[in-house]
């Protein structure tokens, strides 16, 4: 049987290895040792080839240069103000260092979001209502550097635990309110589950969001949230998937079949920067 290019390569390392006195280093010499156990023909683009044959890991390279051209492109657009004050061991985020700062991926994200709604709506937003705001981290930038008086969150039980612990540990300054959402007028955070938006009606918001949520809705929850934005905000801001994936009910999968009201008037929209299959939309609400 004809032998293959593999057996001739490793016919070939055997030599070499025989031949090999050269003494590299511990380091050096700690790897050679570990390859030999692990050398490989058919995948060294890889996995523990790439990491040790190239001496990098291809998930944590990508990893910091998505951060560190996102972060220069901030800084880079007068953004560098954003980064502070951080509240990073709240959590555990995962940071790295760039320029003296620690950053964070989410907070990144934030920091982005935050910007795109100054640039192009100013900073005068005294009240907030968010439909699923995560932990919190949207919120945090906003009420940081805009002069926010209000922010009403609208989240899962889980979610709402988790921004509800973490809102009140950065704001302890700002008033918390869970079951008396109906009058958000005296200022403070407030949170509400989707079962009790009906406390909200009647109040009035400079700003609406939803960043990353309606995608996993069906139709009736979006028609639903958007007849509370229709209600009570001024300014509505999106951040969704173009297209979404099957789950197991209704589900809207393109953003152009999101039930607008033709009242509402579009002033912004584009794909997003950080991810393509995103576009962020901003709406004033008549």
């Amino acid at each position: 049987m004809r032998s293959t290019n593999k057996d001739g390569a490793i016919r070939v390392y055997r030599a070499m290895r025989s031949d090999y006195k050269h003494d590299a280093g511990k380091y050096w010499n700690f790897l050679s040792f570990l390859m030999r156990w692990r050398l490989e023909f058919s995948n060294f683009k890889r996995g523990f080839a790439a990491r040790h044959y190239s001496a990098y890991s291809p998930e944590l390279t990508m990893y910091r240069t998505s951060m560190w051209l996102l972060y220069q492109r901030i800084v880079e657009d007068g953004g560098a103000s954003y980064f502070s004050p951080s509240h990073h061991q709240i959590g555990n985020a995962e940071v790295l260092q760039f320029e003296g700062r620690q950053v964070s991926w989410e907070q990144l994200l934030s920091v982005n979001e935050a910007m795109l709604l100054h640039r192009n709506l100013g900073r005068k937003f005294r009240s907030c209502l968010e439909i699923g705001a995560g932990y919190g981290r949207t919120a945090e930038l906003l009420i940081q550097h805009t002069p926010l008086e209000t922010y009403a969150i609208v989240d899962l039980p889980e979610s709402l635990a988790l921004s509800h612990y973490y809102l009140r540990r950065i704001f302890p300054e700002m008033a918390s309110h869970y079951l008396d959402t109906r009058d958000a007028r005296g200022g403070g955070l407030f949170f509400s589950l989707p079962n009790q938006i009906h406390r909200l009606k009647g109040q009035q918001f400079d700003l609406g969001l939803n960043i990353n949520g309606f995608q996993e809705m069906p139709r009736s929850e979006i028609v639903r949230y958007l007849s509370l934005f229709a209600q009570t905000c001024k300014v509505v801001f999106f951040s969704n998937k173009t297209k979404t994936y099957k789950l197991d009910h209704d589900i809207v999968t393109d953003i152009q079949d999101y039930p607008i009201p033709d009242s509402w008037e579009c002033v912004y929209s584009k794909r997003s920067e950080v991810y393509d299959s995103y576009v962020n939309q901003i709406y004033r609400v008549h």
